[in-house]
């Protein structure tokens, strides 16, 4: 509680705990910015995963936060894409840039949404018999390639929790940045294998909408 009772039944606020409150917010959200890419220790997989593991709940630790790990995690290219494919004008900040994304994202099904957790149709009737969160499980069914030139290749699957079925194919394509070596996004490819989205056009559909 912020607030103290006297002996008297008057009541007075905590400064004290507020501070202690906050000081424990600020270690938390540092915690978490400390783990999360870009960072030269974390693979190419682990950059994959904490960037999906941030869009699934976006505004932890704060609003906003998982849309803009992606384009902090993006390369120049890749980041202009984006900004380019939501409609931000070139003079918009980080955060105009990121709202805009998580608007574009979050939108009523947008085959993207599964990303940030938001369920197509076929989905959200799946998710009424059981629910569960996210509706898909991340697996790497290959090695990264690497072609020992600062750039690999990594493909990823998201597989239904409720049935394994094949839902999404990602193929990012991944550049080391100059100075630390860490692992930025320079491209996506997208592969939709789900019922209401046709597949072979995943790619256009991906640079027109998200970058």
């Amino acid at each position: 509680m912020l607030y103290a009772s006297s002996s008297s039944g008057s009541t007075s606020f905590d400064g004290g705990e507020l501070e202690r409150r906050l000081t424990g917010l600020r270690e938390h959200i540092c915690h978490i910015e400390e783990n999360r890419p870009p960072n030269p220790s974390l693979s190419p997989q682990q950059v994959v995963r904490s960037l999906l593991s941030a869009l699934l709940v976006p505004n932890d630790p704060v609003p906003e936060a998982g849309f803009r790990l992606l384009l902090q995690s993006a390369t120049p290219k890749w980041r202009h894409y984006i900004q380019q494919s939501v409609g931000a004008p070139d003079h918009a900040s980080l955060d105009q840039i990121a709202s805009a994304l998580g608007a574009a994202l979050s939108r009523p099904n947008n085959q993207f949404g599964i990303l940030v957790d938001a369920p197509d149709e076929e989905s959200r009737r799946k998710s009424q018999l059981v629910r569960l969160r996210p509706l898909y499980d991340t697996v790497f069914p290959t090695e990264v390639v690497d072609f020992d030139d600062g750039n690999c290749w990594i493909e990823c699957r998201l597989r239904g929790r409720l049935d394994d079925k094949l839902l999404v194919i990602i193929g990012w394509q991944m550049k080391r940045r100059e100075g630390d070596g860490s692992w930025l996004i320079d491209g996506l490819d997208w592969q939709d294998f789900r019922d209401g989205y046709r597949p072979g056009i995943g790619r256009e559909e991906w640079l027109r909408i998200c970058g």
